[in-house]
Order: C-alpha cells, then structure tokens, then sequence
C-alpha cells in the first residue's frame, strides 16, 4: 500500500505469468530507451523542459484522498480562472460534440469523466504555461490542435477496439502527450529544429528520420524520456515512444501505440480514404500483421464528429 502512491503500474495476485513478464519486459525496454545515452545527451543540451502544471499537480493530490469527488475537482481548478476559461471553451467545441453547452466544470466531468478531464488540465496546462517557440515552421497552436484531436480520435478507436475503461482513458491522455516531444525540441533547440522541419516537409514519416540524422534522437524519444521523469505510467510512455512505429514497441498485439499510431494519421489527413495511400503514411505492413487494416473506415466514421476540418 504505502507502494502505490509511487508506482508506475499496479499488478493484482494472482498475476498470470505472462502478463508479469510481459509488464517488466516494457518496462526494461522503456528504461534502455529513455536512459540511452543520445537521448540523455540530447536533453542535457536543453536548459528547461515543461513541468507537470500546478493545478493538475493539485488534481492529482485531491483525488489521493479517499472521498474526492467530481466538486472535489472542480473546486481546484476554479481555484485557477484562467484554465477554468480554457477548459470550457475546450468542451464546448466541436472536438466533443456535446448537445448543449456546458457552463461549469463539474458539468462537464459529469459528460466527458473524470479522467479525459484530468487530460485536458494536463494539455492545456503545458501548452498555455509555454511561450510559443519562434521557430519557422512550426505553430504551437497547431501542434496544439493536432494533439486534441488524436486524443479524441484515440479515445474513440479504443471504445471501437472494446477496451476497457482504463485503457480508453490511457488512449486520451496517451493520445493528448503523443507530440510533446516536438514542443521540448521546439522550445530548447530553435535552430537546429528549423533546420529538421525545413528537411522533412510534409511527407509522413520525414520527420522522425531527419531528428534521428540530424539530433541522434527523435521528438517520440523526448516525449517519453520527459512523461518518465514526470512519473506518468509506463504504458503512456510506451505509447509516445512507439506511435510512428508501432513495430518496436514490446507488446507484440494492437495497443496504445497502434491506437496512437492510427489516431495520429487520422487527425493530420481525416479526408484520406483509403487506408493504403502513401499520403496517409499508415503502417500497413503493421495494421495487416494484426488485421486491422480494414478497420480505417470503421475508425474514419467513429471519429469523423472530432476531427473533420480540424487543422493538421
């Protein structure tokens, strides 16, 4: 018990044998790729990274204790009127297609729960605690976008996938933080990150070449190296690390990293059709190693509400 507040991941006796390996054997390939020694030296060469916002740190305090409650939540973040603000302009776009507007906070736990909350505190907490990175060709605001509508995508292909509760909550927050990557290099490497941009263009798949060339380690590298050292649990960090390529990640079946995976191509082209299309940039050889390639329209029509005519 006194274990809890501190651990990654939680295993319940009896432990299927399988399950145990397969836990520790991510958390030994998540701990060899974020204590490499080019992702190491790479962040030493950034004098900030982001920290966990104040109000979530908050959050997570408050729902520590036995009897928190949905107000328990909503009182916090009143505490703080400029996320309050953010927070229901969020929730009421079109990103959740909710019938009416919601005018409080604790309305809005109540229809989207607790945990996509929580998400979103985390999001808009980092991105509004960030001054915008002057680098060309990149738009935190876009990059800001991009990550709400993988997470709402996300979420929906995990319902579709029929997952549990935990695993949807884990593809919103996953889904949220699968770029954060790109705002560190962004904010501590302005003119090497410019160059990197200017290389890979628009193609999909570019640009995580062209950071490996050019900075020895990837913005899914960053991001999963900075939720470790936030604490965030392993499977998130999993997640981030293996969404452009959804091959490398440990758990040989369709998880988190290929629920990112798909929700990331979905948010940047919702108008492509065919899951094959170079422009797409899918993984195919993946989707059909776990037959689910097929599943693009299925996807495409879940989540069309959250993404069409969202920017890229």
């Amino acid at each position: 018990m006194k274990a809890l507040g501190v651990s990654h991941q939680f295993l319940s006796k009896p432990c299927d044998a399988e399950i145990l390996q397969g836990t520790i054997s991510r958390a030994f390939a998540l701990r060899d790729l974020a204590g490499s020694e080019s992702v190491k030296g790479l962040v030493a060469r950034i004098n900030k990274l982001p920290t966990l916002p104040k109000t979530y740190q908050k959050l997570v305090e408050t729902l520590k204790q036995p009897n928190s409650s949905i107000e328990d939540v909503s009182t916090v973040i009143a505490t703080d009127p400029a996320m309050t603000a953010r927070l229901l302009k969020l929730v009421n776009s079109a990103y959740f297609g909710l019938q009416k507007p919601v005018a409080d906070v604790a309305r809005a736990g109540a229809l989207l729960g607790l945990d996509r909350i929580m998400a979103l505190v985390l999001g808009q907490g980092i991105f509004s605690d960030c001054a915008p990175p002057k680098v060309e060709g990149f738009s935190m605001e876009a990059l800001w976008q991009h990550s709400v509508a993988t997470a709402t995508a996300a979420h929906r292909i995990a319902i579709a996938e029929q997952l549990d509760r935990e695993q949807v909550a884990a593809a919103f927050l996953a889904g949220m933080l699968h770029d954060i990557g790109k705002l560190v290099l962004a904010m501590g490497l302005p003119d090497q990150y410019a160059k990197v941009l200017k290389q890979a263009g628009d193609r999909p798949g570019n640009l995580q070449q062209i950071e490996m060339l050019e900075l020895r380690a990837a913005h899914t590298d960053v991001g999963a190296y900075l939720v470790g050292l936030w604490g965030l649990p392993n499977t998130i960090a999993e997640a981030i690390a293996y969404h452009e390529d959804p091959t490398q990640a440990p758990n040989p079946g369709f998880g988190l990293p290929g629920i990112i995976h798909v929700a990331d191509r979905l948010a940047h082209r919702p108008d492509i059709t065919d899951a094959r299309s170079a422009d797409l940039g899918l993984n195919i050889p993946y989707l059909d190693s776990q037959n689910r390639t097929e599943r693009w329209a299925e996807w495409r029509e879940a989540c069309a509400p959250t993404v069409q005519g969202t920017p890229s």
